[in-house]
């Protein structure tokens, strides 16, 4: 924990340099090799995940959560989340597994769009897998323990923000899947990409009006990861006009500008409470949706006006750059977000 809190500005500008960090990557090999996988080596290390995520260490992230997601495997706590499985243990050890495993699912479905890989270690979920439960019971130990709610829970269902973050993180994996290894029938991609979208846009509008404006931290992962598969899809299908059949489906997925406004409308909103917020609660999952929104902002012509067009994107770098002073995935994508500006004024 003290590894993942440590900031940008108290690592020499090299977080994978960092004596704790390289430390630790040392010591919990050597660890395991002593000693059996235990659920605290596999929280170790979801921490240490995170703090690679956060920071862009490459490849170490892609790695780490290749790794984390085997051991928690090995060890069986994917099996934590089934609904036919017989329960072994007291529910809060239950629970406390079933946690660890979606918050790796959550990273290893997360992980490729950062890294343009499709490769996913652990297996997709069936529609019946049990939910963490909600998060405020979990930190009070709430009795009597409410009844798990499956993956396919309705909308209309309240659950928590992890259990939303799974929830969105499983159509970030499909969307994935579909601009990877699409299929060669266009009009089929055409369909599905619009399925998921209208999916991904219910589940992001029921998101925002679950979170508040203090609440909302906790509901980033999965704002993020909605916006991110939208502009996604939008790419895939729009800027780079892959699909022929594209404009006959335009309704279904709106515009590539509707779905930047969604980021838009989220920086401007941050920015002007943003010293209210302490910097530890800054999501590192983030970053990478606001630098999508930016890149395909100022590659598009949808804007009446560049001077909105401008005004937007300053919005989108101050926000980068608040999260810049926690997590330098925001510089990394911030000199990307330049490098794309200046390309496109060439």
């Amino acid at each position: 924990m003290q590894l993942l809190i440590t900031e940008p500005s108290n690592t020499g500008g090299y977080p994978d340099k960092v004596p704790l960090y390289v430390f630790i990557k040392a010591i919990i090999p050597a660890m395991e090799l002593r000693n059996p996988i235990t659920l605290q080596n596999i929280q170790a290390r979801l921490l240490i995940c995170l703090y690679e995520i956060g920071h862009m260490i490459q490849p170490s992230l892609f790695l780490s959560i290749s790794t984390v997601a085997r051991c928690a495997i090995a060890v069986g706590c994917n099996r934590s989340v089934k609904s036919t499985e017989s329960p072994t243990k007291d529910w809060v050890s239950r629970e406390e597994e079933k946690r660890v495993w979606w918050t790796i699912y959550i990273l290893d479905s997360y992980v490729p769009i950062l890294t343009g890989f499709c490769n996913f270690v652990t297996d997709d979920p069936a529609l019946d897998d049990c939910l963490p439960i909600e998060d405020n019971l979990w930190v009070t130990d709430a009795f009597p323990v409410p009844e798990p709610l499956p993956l396919m829970t309705p909308a209309n269902v309240r659950v928590g923000p992890l259990a939303r973050t799974v929830q969105a993180a499983h159509l970030l994996r499909r969307t994935t899947v579909h601009v990877r290894r699409s299929t060669g029938n266009e009009i089929f991609n055409v369909n599905e990409a619009a399925q998921i979208y209208g999916v991904m846009t219910c589940l992001s509008d029921l998101i925002t009006q679950q979170a508040t404006d203090l609440y909302c931290m906790n509901f980033c992962g999965a704002i993020s990861m909605c916006n991110s598969a939208r502009i996604l899809l939008h790419h895939y299908h729009q800027i780079d006009e892959r699909n022929r059949h594209y404009e006959s489906c335009n309704h279904y997925f709106g515009t590539i500008a509707e779905s930047c406004s969604t980021v838009i409308h989220m920086a401007k909103r941050f920015n002007s409470i943003a010293t209210i917020f302490d910097a530890n609660a800054l999501n590192p999952l983030l970053p990478f949706s606001i630098y999508q929104a930016g890149s395909a902002l100022a590659i598009s012509d949808e804007w009446n006006l560049e001077e909105d067009k401008q005004h937007s994107l300053k919005e989108l770098k101050e926000m980068l750059c608040v999260f810049s002073q926690r997590w330098k995935i925001a510089d990394y994508h911030l000199e990307k977000l330049a490098s794309t500006n200046t390309n496109e004024k060439s």
